[in-house]
């Protein structure tokens, strides 16, 4: 069974570590790296988005702000930069005929058979990126986005099919989230498949014993 906030939470996880590994083997010509080809010449005023990014996409572990991902809104971790994984929404899409059978049995040495049953849905995650400074904001969202999209085949290869993009700023009740706290989402909207067994099971008929019949006389 696919739990798609899982795949998106190894996803993110993975595109944080592969951006600081990437960097770090390209630091003698920080050329090639992806942080210098993501963010090189992004400039406002006397802000460089690139030289934030460095110092933001590169943090140790145990940095007090080092950047992680969550599977639900984390309140708690809001003030500083993280990821968070929420579901806005999420539909049924649409099935096959009958009960959706998906064709696939499992047959065990008992003769019993389970049938698996399947369910398409049409789901809205959003990856809420947080923090109390805005620039580490953006540099999270923008990177997010871009990760996404460079990985766009894989995820359709873990199941989550027809996937698109989206984005948006997010404003949350101010009772969980203080006011200075600032949050941007990357919209993802995909459809997957959900296979489960059916519940119980059925007895195969393995053979058919048939007697002959003697016929009396009226």
């Amino acid at each position: 069974m696919i739990i798609p906030e899982l795949t998106l939470s190894k996803l993110l996880i993975g595109l944080i570590k592969q951006v600081k590994l990437d960097f770090e083997a390209n630091v003698a010509d920080e050329t090639k790296s992806l942080l210098y080809q993501y963010f090189n010449g992004l400039v406002d005023h006397k802000k460089d988005y690139y030289v934030q990014a460095k110092d933001l996409f590169t943090r140790e572990p145990d940095h007090a702000r080092n950047i992680e991902v969550r599977l639900f809104f984390d309140a708690s971790r809001a003030a500083v930069p993280t990821i968070h994984i929420t579901m806005p929404s999420e539909q049924q899409g649409q099935n096959s005929l009958g009960l959706g059978e998906s064709g696939y049995d499992t047959i065990d040495v008992d003769g019993e058979r389970t049938t698996a049953y399947e369910r398409r849905f049409d789901t809205q995650y959003h990856i809420v990126c947080t923090s109390d400074n805005h620039s580490e904001v953006l540099l999270m969202y923008h990177l997010v986005r871009a990760g996404l999209i460079s990985v766009f085949d894989t995820l359709s290869l873990t199941g989550l099919e027809n996937a698109r993009i989206s984005g948006q700023e997010l404003k949350l009740n101010a009772d969980l989230v203080p006011n200075h706290i600032f949050m941007r989402a990357v919209g993802v909207d995909c459809s997957y498949d959900v296979s489960v067994p059916r519940w119980w099971t059925e007895t195969l008929i393995t053979a058919i014993c048939t007697e002959p019949i003697t016929l009396l006389n009226p």
